[in-house]
């Protein structure tokens, strides 16, 4: 979910999500491979201070015969401050 507003133009083009993180959210999945999940990672920058905006989103189609398929959608974020470098 992009960011709009003053913090988005101002934002550096954050880098892809390390290998580490992204082992540590597969290990944590069960039914699902990372190549199912969307995840971006945004460095908002708001008061002066960097900000780390972490979001997810998965889809899952349920398919019952003679129903509409219906999709069910999971997403979270969370928005931390980053440590100063």
């Amino acid at each position: 979910m992009p960011l709009s507003g003053p913090a988005a133009s101002t934002s550096p083009t954050p880098p892809p999500p390390t290998p580490a993180f992204r082992s540590q959210v597969q290990s944590n999945l069960t039914a699902a491979s990372i190549s199912d999940v969307g995840l971006t990672i945004t460095k908002p920058v708001s008061g002066g201070a960097t900000m780390a905006q972490i979001a997810w989103t998965y889809s899952y189609a349920i398919h019952i015969p003679m129903l509409s398929p219906l999709t069910l959608n999971f997403d979270s974020q969370i928005v931390t401050p980053v440590r100063p470098s």
